[in-house]
């Protein structure tokens, strides 16, 4: 058996390719380049045979990344082979997970489909498979070099190499993913890092920031409908100071989990590199559809970013208000500097927006305040029209957030939209 990994790139056991070549299986002398082994496809059609040469092999044996070949073969593989994608999941345990593999003994005609459980490793190298029941089919001579599919994961996670000779357990043995590609340049596969928390934790932060984020958007607006989620209340502009602050706060986290997951399952159809909104299972899951990943990229990216320069843009009409006693002031003082005061509330502002800028004291050698509400940001000097405000490292706090949470989001819809590496593959589950 091989694995089938791109148009013309076959996996499989080196000791497979011995038995191909007419040799023991357990020889240790390298193929020469003028080799040649016939590929068949035994789930297409007529069953085509292909002529392969061996590109690498790894002599067998039991040490880590032993009893490894990869062929490239002489035309494309048939079209309606398809291609299997396999997985390094560091993320999960994968103990007691279903697996399903096919294969075709040298003395059947027909294939089967054979169910086993992942053990864990047995050596440095191996790791060991057992059958569901005693009963049913599993595991026999002629499966090495079968791909394991993982029913939980779906994904393919190894390759057979070995079935222990015993007439009473059924025990099998697989290399993994990451074993395969290490020996294997040309091999890509998939590095999934994601723990049982994602999907709970992608789908409520999700839910999370759209509400937040649009609540304050649609009050920023002008519309109160929706001021229960504002924490300014219907005061637009500190409608649109909080929300900035939500984007900054919430979007990083949210945009590095879709990063996360488009790299996770980057050799999937792009729609499956976005992650599924609502699902709470403890394993990962792709959206369903091309409809479902773009309503997913259009309500928790391109909105939240969209809002984020309106409430931006919104914040920029907004006044600095300071109390002159603060910075050692009289009200004259600060009107000769060009600001505005409201002597009953107390409250002096510049007229244009100074929201990067600090107030010098009046008095020498006094020194300027900055924390404990020396700074407030809002529309009129009245009490419950304004908020305590960090001039020049509030902003650049949220900027900086802002950046990063877009970098994110620039590498993830990167990583979905970008055809990855062996974008020629014709992929199957």
């Amino acid at each position: 058996m091989g694995i089938l990994v791109g148009k013309r790139h076959v996996i499989t056991c080196a000791h497979v390719v011995n038995v191909a070549l007419g040799h023991e299986d357990t020889s240790q002398i390298e193929p020469g380049p003028e080799s040649r082994v016939v590929v068949r496809f035994p789930l297409v059609g007529d069953r085509p045979e292909i002529v392969a040469g061996i590109t690498r092999w790894r002599a067998p044996g039991m040490f880590p990344r032993d009893d490894i070949a990869l062929l490239t073969l002489e035309t494309d593989a048939p079209e309606s082979a398809g291609t299997a994608i396999l997985a390094d999941i560091t993320g999960m345990q994968l103990d007691s997970d279903r697996l399903s593999v096919f294969g075709l003994s040298s003395d059947r005609w027909i294939g089967n489909n054979v169910d086993a459980i992942f053990m864990g490793s047995t050596t440095a190298a191996w790791i060991q498979i057992d059958a569901v029941d005693s009963a049913g089919a599993f595991v026999e001579q002629g499966f090495s070099g079968a791909a394991l599919w993982n029913a939980t994961h779906q994904v393919s996670v190894g390759m057979v190499v070995a079935k222990l000779v015993s007439p009473t357990e059924k025990i099998a043995y697989m290399i993994p993913a990451y074993d395969l590609a290490a020996v294997l340049p040309e091999l890509s596969i998939e590095r999934r890092d994601m723990s049982s928390s994602f999907a709970p934790t992608w789908t409520i932060l999700a839910a999370v920031t759209f509400i937040l984020v649009f609540g304050h958007f649609v009050v920023q607006r002008g519309a109160k409908s929706l001021q229960t989620f504002s924490l300014g209340g219907d005061n637009t502009l500190l409608a649109a100071f909080w929300g900035m602050h939500i984007v900054a706060a919430l979007m990083p986290v949210l945009m590095w989990l879709l990063f996360r997951f488009s790299t996770g399952f980057r050799l999937h159809s792009w729609w499956q590199r976005v992650p599924a909104f609502g699902r709470l299972s403890l394993v990962p899951q792709p959206s369903t559809g091309r409809l479902s990943a773009l309503a997913t990229i259009l309500l928790f990216v391109v909105l939240p970013f969209a809002a984020q320069a309106n409430f931006f843009s919104h914040f920029l009409d907004g006044k600095v208000f300071v109390k002159p006693l603060h910075f050692s002031c009289s009200f004259e003082e600060l009107e000769q500097r060009g600001m505005t005061c409201d002597r009953h509330e107390q409250l002096c502002w510049f007229d244009s927006p100074r929201r990067m800028a600090l107030v010098n004291t009046c008095r020498p050698f006094v020194a300027a305040p900055y924390w404990n509400t020396a700074y407030r940001f809002g529309d009129s000097p009245k009490p419950m029209d304004w908020v305590t405000y960090y001039p020049i490292l509030q902003p650049f706090v949220i900027i900086l957030f802002t950046w990063v949470a877009s970098l994110f989001a620039v590498l993830a819809l990167s990583n979905a939209f970008r055809d990855p590496p062996g974008s020629d593959r014709r992929r199957r589950k």
